[in-house]
């Protein structure tokens, strides 16, 4: 067993590359392309996909965030808020579970929340075994929290924008919007949310009644040394509730701008647009209503939330230039991957391969039944997510050549099917990095990992079948 957890699987960058290798390669077969596609062309098709608009406002939103996120942790803010927590809960330990999850779940449903968690093991951990519970619970309560929230997308850019994004650059017929199938994706994520806390509650509680019962009982002792330290150590002060205050206010506003209000016959937003562009331009000339911009401006109201926030908690230019600096760097790993398969996009688009492809697609899958085909997706995504963990370089490569196959009622409900797909995959993938680095910093192997919730996965298997049934006989405008 020690030998096969010594393989490592290759990192979603190069198994990109290798894709992109392999297209160029068998481009060259007539019968699979049109166009073949040479050498170095291996090496231009990850820069010719940055030139893409959709792509490069996802890319620079990325950085952003990085820049907002690194910001905000480096106030304190929320470590703050958690340690007020704890001490306001004295003897109802057991509420933190949904507190902390529902905080994380919708991280994760609307912002992508993944990377970011594996700071908070250290805050948590020492808090979790003090309410009495064990290192597991603080572990599910992190690694689960984000990842259903991940799973129940609602309108995660790095999984659900960059799909929709990929598949209008790949010609999608029909009209298609973050918000195409926004109904039941709120449905499935409020549902799938409320399992996973349950699921954690029942099990912190038989926990703290019968320490027996931890998964990881011979390690208690020694996750109470490795774990033991002050945890009311950060005070709550104005300035940190100044920032939590910015902090959920950028996220909001973000949604709040994002949703097509249009669609839901409401026009208001958008006429108001106008009317500052052209009546008050000394707030904005240039940038649309709402309901009527993306991503690109989105990102420009979270840098203005993160040099406010820096200017809250102000100590030098220099620290303040120096975390923006550090938050987007450390998250540009996100956006050459995104980059590089959109680079599969187009060496399948400049080739002809895609076009052959799409045909196959419409002759095998398309001639179905509509309630059908999320369904068969939905089994085919979970595999490829295990080979392609990153969900936005996943969606990136394989939207852009089922969409226009599909159309736009059916890309919604696909678009479904990969996000609970991919999202069950990622919460227990060796392949992912926040998997492995959260089990390393919890102290956990990963036998006790799989060991303790194999049996949410089938259940949230199970909810995932039925809601994409459902959802395809309800069909459009819900799904």
């Amino acid at each position: 067993m020690k030998k096969w957890f010594k393989f490592k699987m290759p990192m979603a960058f190069t198994i990109l590359f290798l894709i992109i290798v392999i297209l160029v390669f068998l481009s060259w077969i007539p019968a699979v392309a049109k166009t073949p596609a040479g050498i170095i062309d291996i090496f231009w098709v990850p820069m010719e996909s940055f030139t893409n608009k959709g792509r490069a406002s996802i890319i620079i939103f990325v950085l952003i965030l990085g820049a907002f996120i690194n910001v905000m942790m480096k106030t304190q803010a929320l470590d703050a808020l958690i340690g007020k927590l704890i001490s306001n809960l004295k003897n109802k330990e057991l509420w933190l579970i949904p507190i902390l999850m529902i905080f994380f779940s919708v991280s994760g449903t609307t912002y992508g929340m993944a990377e970011e968690t594996l700071g908070f093991y250290a805050l948590i951990l020492p808090i979790i075994l003090v309410a009495g519970f064990d290192a597991f619970t603080g572990l599910l309560i992190i690694l689960l929290g984000a990842g259903i929230g991940v799973l129940g997308s609602i309108i995660n850019p790095f999984l659900i924008g960059t799909a929709v994004q990929a598949a209008i650059n790949g010609g999608i017929v029909g009209e298609l919007a973050v918000t195409t199938g926004i109904i039941w994706r709120v449905i499935i994520w409020i549902v799938m949310t409320a399992v996973a806390i349950g699921f954690v509650m029942f099990y912190a509680y038989r926990v703290k009644k019968d320490k027996h019962n931890s998964v990881v009982f011979l390690m208690h002792s020694e996750h109470q040394k490795i774990f033991k330290k002050s945890i009311l150590e950060v005070p709550l002060t104005k300035r940190r509730i100044v920032s939590l205050i910015l902090f959920a206010l950028a996220f909001v506003v973000m949604i709040f701008y994002l949703i097509a209000w249009n669609e839901f016959g409401i026009s208001i937003f958008k006429e108001f647009g106008k009317i500052i562009n052209t009546e008050v331009p000394y707030i904005t000339k240039f940038i649309p209503g709402v309901g009527v911009g993306g991503l690109l401006e989105v990102s420009s109201f979270f840098l203005i939330a993160t040099i406010i926030i820096g200017f809250v908690n102000w100590k030098s230019e220099q620290m303040l230039v120096n975390d923006i600096l550090q938050g987007s760097s450390g998250i540009l790993s996100v956006c050459l991957v995104n980059a590089l398969a959109g680079g599969i996009t187009v060496i399948l688009q400049r080739t002809g391969m895609q076009e052959i492809m799409i045909a196959g697609i419409k002759n095998s899958i398309v001639n179905l039944p509509q309630w059908v085909i999320p369904l068969i997706l939905y089994f085919l995504f979970i595999p490829l997510s295990f080979l392609i963990p990153s969900a936005s370089g996943f969606a990136t490569a394989v939207f852009s050549i089922i969409a226009p196959a599909l159309g736009a009622g059916l890309t919604s409900g696909a678009i479904t099917s990969f996000s609970l797909a991919s999202g069950i995959v990622n919460l227990v993938t060796p392949t992912s990095g926040v998997v492995m680095g959260a089990i390393a910093l919890s102290h956990i192997s990963y036998g006790s990992l799989l060991k303790g919730v194999w049996l949410l996965l089938i259940v949230i298997m199970v909810l995932s079948i039925v809601f994409l049934v459902i959802g395809s006989l309800i069909g459009q405008p819900t799904f």
